[in-house]
């Protein structure tokens, strides 16, 4: 049977009853995050082959992983933190920079949720933000070049992405834990 939901709530993959405005940890499932930034387009959508934030969001990981090992600062929940940037979106979607700096008050809660959704996961996006932006940056500019205005790279399936999302995220959480 369909629940009524309030305006501010939504439906995940896995069933769970989401809030928006008001969410609260314990409704938090890295399975439905996985599952949804596998399902979701990086770029509104504008790519030449489809591209999800999953995929997205493990280069940003990559990208952290590859070139801070090599100076010795590599933290898992760093590592983590990287993973889990775009966390958020699994709920409120891929909302494109332009429209984020419109609308400040979503930007804002699109923060709360990201850091609720880290700390949920034993890190912190504040304390690795600077890092975060970095790479999510060099990231950004990346998907342009192979992604955007040509196609250079092929996408994973989002299945293949939601499995790897998944086993980088056990591998980092289960150990930080």
């Amino acid at each position: 049977m369909y629940k009524i939901l309030q305006k501010s709530e939504m439906i995940t993959h896995s069933g769970i009853v989401f809030d928006l405005i008001n969410p609260v940890a314990k409704n938090i499932s890295i399975y439905d995050i996985a599952h949804h930034l596998s399902q979701l387009c990086r770029w509104n959508g504008a790519t030449r082959t489809f591209y999800s934030v999953a995929e997205h969001s493990v280069k940003v990981y990559e990208l952290y992983a590859s070139r801070v090992s090599m100076s010795n600062e590599f933290t898992r929940n760093g590592a983590l933190a990287c993973l889990l940037h775009d966390a958020e979106e699994a709920y409120w979607g891929d909302i494109i920079r332009p429209i984020k700096s419109l609308y400040p008050e979503i930007e804002n809660k699109l923060l709360d949720l990201r850091c609720l959704i880290s700390s949920h996961f034993g890190t912190s996006y504040i304390t690795y933000m600077a890092d975060i932006i970095k790479y999510d940056n060099i990231a950004l500019q990346w998907e342009y070049d192979n992604i955007v205005s040509k196609s250079k790279v092929a996408s994973s399936h989002p299945i293949m992405a939601e499995r790897q999302f998944l086993g980088i995220f056990d591998s980092l959480y289960s150990v930080s834990k």
